[in-house]
C-alpha cells in the first residue's frame, strides 16, 4: 500500500470510528482477494473515504471529470440536491392553504 494512502486510510478510519461510530457489518462479505468492482451511490463527499476504509487493501477510484471542476458544496454531511429535487418550504399555520376549503 502506498505510504500516503496508508496514512490517509488510517486517519480516515480513526476519525470515522470516533465521529460516526463507523463499523463494517458482515466484513466477511467484502471481497479482499482478486479483482472486484465496487459501485456505490455517493450521497456526500464523505462516501468515498468511508467506502475505502471498509477494505484493508488499497482501492483505486474512478470518477467523472466534472467532479474535480466543481467546488464541494458547503453542506458536507447532507446531500446537495438540485433545485428541481429540493424540498418544498413548509407552510405556516397562519396562512390559508392554496387549495380546497
Amino acid at each position: 500500500m502506498n505510504p500516503i494512502y496508508r496514512l490517509c486510510h488510517a486517519t480516515a478510519k480513526t476519525l470515522a470510528r470516533a465521529a460516526f461510530h463507523f463499523r463494517v457489518i458482515h466484513p466477511e462479505r467484502l471481497i479482499e482477494d482478486g479483482p472486484a468492482l465496487i459501485c456505490s451511490n455517493h450521497v456526500s463527499f464523505l462516501d468515498p473515504p468511508l467506502v475505502s476504509i471498509s477494505f484493508q487493501k488499497e482501492i483505486h477510484f474512478l470518477a467523472r471529470p466534472t467532479l474535480k471542476s466543481k467546488p464541494p458544496p458547503p453542506r458536507i454531511f447532507a446531500p446537495s440536491l438540485p433545485p428541481e429535487k429540493a424540498p418544498l418550504p413548509s407552510l405556516s399555520t397562519s396562512s390559508p392553504l392554496p387549495f380546497g376549503n
